[in-house]
Order: C-alpha cells, then structure tokens, then sequence
C-alpha cells in the first residue's frame, strides 16, 4: 500500500516537472528579440436569432464618449483581431432586444511578456479576451 502512494506521488512530480517546463519552451518559439507593437484581442459575443449580427466599436482609452478609432460588425460568437500593445482598449456592442438597444462593455490592455530564452531576453503579447457577451437569464 505504501509503495503504491509513493510511486503515485513519484509520476505527480514527474507530471508537474515536466508540464511546468513545457510552456517556457512553447513562448521562445513565439517570442521576438524585440517588444511587439501589436497583439491578439479575442472578443466574445452573443449572436442568436435576434442579434445574427453585433456592431461592436473600439475605443482608445478607458472613455467610451470619444471618437471611435474602429467600428466593425461581429457575426461570430468570436472574433479576434489586432491592436496596439500597452494601450488601454474599452470595446462597446450594441444589441437589439425587442425595440430597444442593448450597450455591453468591456475593456483592457494587450499586457507585453518578457521570458528568458537561451539566457536572452524575448518578448511577446499576451491575448487579451474580452466577454460583451449577453448575460443570459
């Protein structure tokens, strides 16, 4: 019985050794010399019968009343795409519910991760995940 609490504990240590190393080594294949300028957004959003199609604008910054810097229209649960790294982005969708509108924030910062490669310093963006998507009852 003893032996067999001492090998399970044995493979858990073997596990957590080898999979705490493996995503080090995942990141120098994607990391860069230099800090990106860009990076990956995911947003998520609701899209059903009523909502097929979400129009979602970006803002710079954390204030919504300014000029959009990108309006677009969202007709998958989720879209990714790119922008400015250390910059806060605030991202609004406008959803329709019975006759009136329906105004879902969220917002962030595209966060640049330095890793030790070979003994060098690389670079590379974290994803940043938004959720506007509808709370459902």
């Amino acid at each position: 019985m003893k032996s067999k609490h001492i090998i399970s504990a044995f493979l858990l240590i073997i596990a957590i050794f080898q999979y705490s190393c493996e995503p080090d080594t995942f990141k120098c294949d994607i990391c860069t010399q230099y800090a990106p300028e860009e990076g990956k957004v995911l947003i998520d959003f609701t899209i059903n019968e009523e909502n097929p199609e979400v129009i979602f604008r970006i803002y710079e910054g954390k204030d919504t009343e300014t000029t959009p810097v990108r309006i677009d229209t969202a007709t998958k649960e989720t879209e990714g795409l790119f922008l400015k790294t250390e910059q806060h982005f605030s991202v609004e969708a406008i959803y329709t519910s019975g006759d009136q509108k329906v105004h879902a924030f969220d917002g962030g910062e595209i966060d640049i991760k330095e890793i030790d490669c070979d003994d060098e310093a690389c670079y590379y963006a974290k994803v940043l995940n938004l959720d506007l998507s509808l709370i459902q009852d």
